[in-house]
């Protein structure tokens, strides 16, 4: 009975032994997952910080951050039409200011993700020996993007007309102190 009693031990033992081995490789890979998912979100935070530096560093606004590609073209087309109401309501050197500013984040963001400039080297002419000037290629990645950005400046002519008569004035009025 004695050799019974030691079998019934010995697999109860072992069963208790792998199951503890198999809980603590599910609590490894649970600690290795939650290892990968904090690393994942601070990788994931770095990149959103990355992108919001280079939006802030080529003079775009840090709201279009988080933003897909069409919601950015909206807030910012949605920014050049009430900056250009207040500029015809107030007609104001701060007006002015933030059209003028609104109509050049607009342009970069269209420049930024709707154009790509490709530079093909020249061979060197064979009398002269000088270096040639480089092919330039220029390819509309999104065409959309780019129609649109042409129709926000055809709605906004009459205000632009005005923009570019106060610009003249206030280059006349420089010319005037520079005198």
């Amino acid at each position: 009975m004695s050799s019974i009693d030691q079998i019934n031990t010995s697999l109860y033992f072992s069963a208790v032994s792998s199951a503890a081995g198999e809980t603590a490789k599910k609590a490894r890979k649970k600690e290795k997952a939650a290892e990968n998912t904090r690393s994942n979100i601070f990788a994931a935070e770095l990149r959103k910080n990355d992108k919001l530096n280079e939006l802030v560093a080529a003079g775009l606004p840090s709201e279009i951050a988080a933003m897909s590609m069409e919601d950015a073209v909206v807030f910012l087309k949605d920014r050049v039409t009430m900056a250009g109401d207040e500029l015809v309501e107030k007609m104001s050197g701060d007006a002015f200011a933030k059209y003028r500013q609104t109509i050049s984040q607009l342009m970069k963001f269209v420049i930024k993700y709707s154009y790509e400039i490709e530079q093909y080297k020249r061979l060197p002419d064979r009398r002269t020996h000088r270096e040639k000037s480089p092919f330039i290629n220029i390819e509309v990645i999104n065409s959309k993007l780019d129609q649109l950005a042409s129709e926000i400046l055809a709605n906004q002519a009459d205000k632009l007309k005005l923009l570019k008569r106060v610009e003249e004035i206030q280059g006349l009025v420089v010319d005037m102190f520079v005198s």
